[in-house]
């Protein structure tokens, strides 16, 4: 049951960012401080291009 660290950061106020990816659940885990998000790879890669879609419209308000 192999699980991959695929990223991990900590914020300057020490909250905790991780994803982790279950070779046997096929599922990824996201992390944000205590809470734990969970889905399947499409699910993934939409909430992913969800997250970067909003980061650019922030940055243009910004």
């Amino acid at each position: 049951m192999p699980i991959h660290d695929l990223a991990s950061k900590t914020t300057p106020q020490g909250v905790v960012n991780a994803v982790w990816y279950d070779d046997e659940e096929r599922n990824f885990v996201v992390q944000h401080e205590f809470l734990h998000l969970s889905f399947y790879e499409p699910d993934f890669m939409a909430f992913v291009e969800t997250l970067v879609e909003a980061k650019s419209k922030f940055e243009e308000v910004k």
